[in-house]
């Protein structure tokens, strides 16, 4: 298939919903969201109920807030990942609270 990007329209105003995202492409959801992460242009979904768009230069504002979302998003993932290793390396009981940060 070619890229998801030709069905998403450039700008928020013209965003399309996820439900008809997927009829559209006739993906099933966790494919539709794959191909979206591995599409050569920016997709964005600001998670706010507008739905998936690429934006258009007036966006600049919108990316720099979806930007901000995913790096916190990768931090929390990150310590996630990192208390799994120390469970699996005796450091971290089940039920124990880490509230230390992890290096």
């Amino acid at each position: 298939m070619s890229d998801i990007a030709n069905l998403i329209p450039v700008g928020r105003k013209n965003a399309i919903k996820r439900e008809d995202l997927r009829i559209l492409s006739g993906m099933d959801d966790r494919v539709m969201r794959n191909a979206i992460n591995k599409s050569q242009e920016l997709i964005i979904n600001l998670s706010d109920g507008n739905g998936y768009f690429r934006p258009a230069p007036e966006d600049a504002d919108l990316v720099l807030i979806w930007e901000s979302t995913f790096w916190k998003r990768i931090r929390d993932e990150r310590e996630r990942v990192l208390k799994a290793k120390k469970w699996r390396e005796g450091q971290l009981s089940p039920g124990d609270k880490d509230d230390q940060e992890l290096v």
